[in-house]
């Protein structure tokens, strides 16, 4: 069972991996 806490867990982790990958993207991407 996924209480609200880890669920929060989750979700932010998940989000700065998102968010990192995107910045990765745009790094990578010619300016």
């Amino acid at each position: 069972m996924l209480n609200k806490n880890s669920f929060k867990w989750w979700l932010v982790c998940f989000i700065l991996c998102l968010t990192q990958q995107l910045c990765e993207a745009k790094v990578k991407l010619p300016t």
